[in-house]
């Protein structure tokens, strides 16, 4: 005879490991769309760091473009000396404005990348422990309905003239 206390163990395992199965699947799932998200941000990153780098191109000419302006309405010699100096450091500060801008931007991304990648592999884990923690639950499951089974099937049933009555 069965014993029905082992039987319903057993079930509440099954259903409990495959609770367990599927809050694991939607974590995942919210991770890998979290990952979407950081890609998204980085590539974001990267393209804001792309315009901002031309518009500081753009200030470094147009500053250029004014200082050269403003030296020749003087009549100053813009092939040597001082003036020459003050258009070349210009163009140098600039050109690291530019660098340190396109820096910026590329670490901004890369750390939205990085993100991206912890959520995918974040997924992947809780996958496998979603998986791991349903097949030990079952397990568990088995195991307690096995000692059920084996205590019903081995235990001496209760002889009739063994029952004195109430007492």
């Amino acid at each position: 005879m069965c014993d029905p206390v082992s039987i319903l163990t057993l079930g509440a395992s099954v259903i409990s490991a495959y609770g367990q199965k599927k809050s694991a699947d939607y974590n995942a799932d919210v991770m890998r769309e979290n990952a979407k998200v950081e890609d998204m941000k980085g590539r974001d990153a990267l393209n804001r760091g792309n315009q901002d780098q031309i518009e500081q191109a753009n200030k470094t000419r147009q500053m250029l473009a004014r200082q050269t302006v403003t030296m020749a309405a003087n009549n100053v010699d813009l092939q040597t000396g001082t003036p020459l100096d003050i258009l070349g450091d210009t163009a140098l500060f600039g050109a690291v404005d530019e660098g340190r801008v396109r820096a910026n931007a590329a670490r901004e991304a890369y750390g939205h990348f990085q993100g991206a990648k912890d959520l995918r592999n974040q997924a992947q884990m809780t996958k496998w422990q979603g998986r791991m923690g349903a097949f030990t639950t079952v397990l568990g499951g088995v195991a307690d309905s096995y000692g059920g089974f084996k205590k019903a099937l081995t235990a001496k049933p209760a002889k009739v003239n063994d029952w004195k009555g109430p007492r």
